[in-house]
């Protein structure tokens, strides 16, 4: 709600070049997103320089891996849609197959 009160006065301007406003208003969110991942990717770049590259995070990762692994196949198997069972036995009702209206 901040960052729409600040950037109005933008929209005010490309307005007043004759922009409509819905334009001026998804130029503005492309712009202010935009500028948000390059700050971003400033900043990840940045640190990942200070930081000594060694072998620890990926024996972490790999053990979290193998630890949550069976928990999600688990409850995949779980929540997966099972097949529908139908009945193909008559005693639940005639074959309607020759009883369609005449045309």
């Amino acid at each position: 709600m901040a960052i729409a009160y600040f950037l109005d006065p933008l929209a005010d301007r490309l307005e007043a070049l004759r922009v409509p406003r819905s334009i001026a208003a998804g130029l503005i969110i492309v712009a202010f997103f935009l500028v948000v991942t390059l700050l971003l990717m400033l900043i990840v770049r940045r640190s990942s320089r200070r930081c000594p590259r060694s072998s620890v995070p990926p024996q972490y990762f790999t053990s979290a891996v193998a630890t949550v692994r069976p928990l999600v196949t688990a409850s995949w198997r779980d929540s997966a849609p099972r097949p529908r069972r139908t009945c193909h036995s008559r005693s639940r009702g005639p074959d309607l197959a020759g009883f369609s209206a005449p045309w």
